[in-house]
């Protein structure tokens, strides 16, 4: 079954209409990940976002258009691999004075242990129209945490521009220490359709650097394939994925 979701994510954007949609509404995504070190930690989930106002395809690189567009969505996801069912209701809003107010929540529901309900909210402030500020705050039965991301697209000549984040986030246990993450990453945009992004981070409860690389490739305005790549310095093994989104 997961493997067929992995085909169905790569027929679906090849066999896709070739003609370029004026605009889209609608979001399908759908993905399977897994890790090369660890049992039966293959994942697959599926998601659907919807904007509440029509996004135009008439210019900027296609993973970039809601961003700077300012857009307004909601949206639902479930995951799924041999031991937990995760599911999520969310949604972002962008006021016309370009204050975003966001709000989520998540079941998990492990099969050996007791399920768990994290409620998160965010707001934040465009500051340019490619610059995002971000504050996000969310609680679960077993920890608080909240965090700072920092977005900004840097125009690049010959190329539709580099897009860099920059974050930092505390995880609150009540039972433990606070743990603080820090990250950094770009995604560079080599054409409307293309991009390659990289990402590092730092994580001082493990004292363990990570790192990630992605490429995002839309075969046309309405489909999309992205592969990602992620390792961490002392675990064994690394972690990738591939996922398929439909626009319409």
């Amino acid at each position: 079954m997961k493997k067929a979701v992995v085909s169905l994510a790569i027929l679906a954007a090849i066999s896709a209409p070739t003609f370029a949609a004026d605009s889209f509404q609608h979001e399908v995504n759908a993905g399977y990940s897994d890790h090369t070190d660890s049992d039966n930690a293959d994942t697959w989930d599926l998601g659907y976002r919807y904007y509440l106002n029509s996004q135009s395809n008439e210019q900027y690189a296609y993973d970039l258009i809601p961003f700077l567009n300012h857009a307004s969505w909601v949206e639902a996801a479930y995951a799924n691999n041999d031991y937990v069912d995760a599911y999520g209701l969310g949604g972002r809003f962008v006021t016309q004075s370009d204050w975003v107010i966001e709000a989520n929540y998540s079941r998990i529901d492990p099969d050996h242990a007791s399920s768990d309900d994290v409620w998160g909210l965010g707001i934040g402030k465009y500051l340019a129209k490619g610059t995002l500020l971000r504050f996000n705050y969310a609680n679960s039965d077993d920890a608080d945490s909240y965090g700072l991301t920092l977005e900004h697209l840097v125009p690049v000549s010959g190329s539709e521009g580099l897009l860099l984040s920059a974050s930092i986030d505390n995880t609150d246990p009540d039972y433990g220490d606070d743990v603080w993450t820090y990250a950094v990453g770009g995604d560079y945009f080599i054409s409307r359709q293309w991009s390659v992004g990289a990402d590092v981070n730092w994580n001082d409860g493990s004292e363990d650097y990570g790192w990630g690389l992605n490429t995002s490739y839309w075969f046309n305005s309405q489909a999309n394939v992205k592969v990602t790549y992620a390792d961490q310095e002392d675990v064994k093994g690394y972690a990738w994925g591939i996922q398929g989104t439909l626009r319409f």
